[in-house]
């Protein structure tokens, strides 16, 4: 239970902080990528970075995890955190969060090929909450966290994309 209160503790003072200053939540985050040897790419945003590749199947190397890994992991940790995060405010007891997702494609729209689409064709999400809460409050406060799920609002919910495309050395570009 410490734990849990200092993530309540520290999400009181962000939402204080945020609420005298509404700007202060407003971020933009930018990474990025750069494909290196065949399939293989590197991403970078601040101090941390990840390589990522494709299968060999797909012509990568099989060397590192594929978009698609880190784009569900992105969801389901997202997920994860967020009921664990809820959970604390609302004093909710959880011992552990587990979320599974599974997506489902049709691997042709990767390549256009036809008319099957590039993105996913339906998911799942499954969820199990470990905690001594009744289970109504438990189900209540999930269906929070997936509303306030920022990952999973950004797979469910369209967005503005706007796209700048430069043609040349990207060397000479970056200097």
């Amino acid at each position: 239970m410490a734990a849990d209160t200092k993530i309540r503790d520290a999400l009181a003072r962000v939402e204080m902080a945020f609420n005298k200053k509404p700007s202060l939540a407003r971020s933009t985050d930018k990474t990025l990528a750069r494909v290196e040897a065949g399939l293989k790419c590197v991403t970078r945003q601040g101090d941390y970075s990840t390589t990522i590749d494709m299968p060999a199947a797909m012509g990568g190397d099989g060397s590192a995890p594929s978009p698609g890994f880190l784009g569900r992991s992105a969801i389901a940790g997202c997920l994860a955190i967020g009921i664990k995060m809820t959970a604390a405010q609302a004093g909710i007891p959880v011992e552990s969060v587990e979320v599974e997702i599974e997506m489902d494609w049709d691997d042709r729209g990767l390549l256009g090929m036809g008319d099957a689409p590039a993105g996913c064709l339906g998911s799942r999400l499954r969820i199990a909450v470990d905690s001594t809460a009744p289970e109504a409050a438990v189900r209540a406060m999930v269906d929070d966290a997936m509303v306030n799920s920022p990952w999973l609002s950004t797979f469910i919910e369209p967005q503005n994309v706007v796209t700048n495309i430069r043609v040349g050395a990207v060397a000479a570009a970056e200097g």
